[in-house]
């Protein structure tokens, strides 16, 4: 048990860390997910209407997060609307982002590989591989969707196409509008002498060749200047040390800003229960869809 635990979290805390850095998440949600994964690793089996796959039995929490993003899509497209109604480009910027081509080039990709060498390992380093050559070479998208296509013409298994298809749309557009929050409503500038302790900076704040430099809190940025850090972004937010340093900064005249990008963050927390009683009473909602697929095709 304490070794499936310890599985448990550690694939619950490398994909919710992973999603705080994206700007999805805030540190509540990694704790949050941490904890699930550490308590319920692998599924518990109460429920008789539960499906499960062999991956759910060693990424138990996988299973919970993709549950959560299906089943918080339905609030997540209400209050895109609420927002895209006062704030009208947001739709225009979502669907830049989304880059459904994209998404529907990796469900052919997918399926290609599923379906003709049917080995797990393999659809993850195709996968690797197919996202590697995208980012040089547009081209291979129209290889991925004629090698998708070949499949299917191959297997005729239309359901397992469409079931990838949708699930990778879904992800991508939730991804993309989290994204687009995140960037437009979430982020607000805050002056220094306004500043509180527990704010979430989505900014660093380093020394470099002698000035006070700050910029945005990538991944990269903070892997760069780790060492020189002045103000670091944390799950725990602004500390008071921090805010009376930038304040002394800013009176001795070291720095020519007097702002600071505070990240609100979207509370994923209510989502990531919706997940956790799909994936105990249902299963893997994908399992399902691709059963309900099917059945549809059958009938016609």
């Amino acid at each position: 048990p304490i070794l499936w635990s310890l599985i448990g979290a550690g694939v619950a805390f490398s994909l919710s860390y992973l999603i705080y850095f994206t700007g999805g998440w805030g540190g509540g949600d990694v704790k949050l997910m941490t904890a699930i994964g550490i308590l319920i690793p692998r599924p518990i089996g109460i429920s008789p209407w539960a499906t499960y796959t062999g991956i759910d039995e060693v990424a138990f929490p996988l299973t919970i997060f993709v549950n959560s993003v299906i089943g918080t899509f339905p609030f997540l497209i209400s209050y895109l609307i609420y927002k895209a109604i006062r704030q009208r480009r947001i739709f225009r910027e979502i669907y830049s982002e989304w880059r459904p081509v994209k998404a529907l080039a990796f469900s052919f990709w997918i399926y290609f590989l599923s379906e003709i060498f049917s080995k797990w390992w393999v659809t993850l380093l195709g996968v690797l591989a197919l996202a590697y050559l995208l980012r040089r070479r547009a081209e291979f998208t129209t290889i991925a969707f004629l090698l998708g296509i070949s499949a299917l013409v191959y297997t005729r298994n239309a359901s397992g196409l469409i079931t990838t298809s949708l699930f990778l749309l879904t992800i991508a557009l939730v991804f993309s509008s989290l994204r687009v929050i995140n960037r437009r409503i979430l982020r607000e500038e805050v002056r220094i002498e306004e500043l509180e302790p527990g704010m979430i900076s989505s900014e660093i704040v380093y020394e470099a060749e002698g000035k006070i430099r700050k910029e945005k809190a990538t991944l990269r940025n903070l892997i760069k200047h780790k060492e020189n850090c002045l103000v670091f972004p944390s799950a725990e937010g602004l500390t008071k040390e921090e805010i009376e340093l930038l304040a002394d900064l800013r009176k001795r005249g070291e720095i020519d800003w007097n702002t600071l990008e505070i990240k609100k963050g979207i509370p994923f927390g209510p989502g990531i229960l919706i997940g956790l009683l799909i994936s105990i009473t249902l299963g893997n909602s994908m399992v399902l869809l691709g059963e309900a697929l099917q059945f549809l095709s059958s009938l016609v």
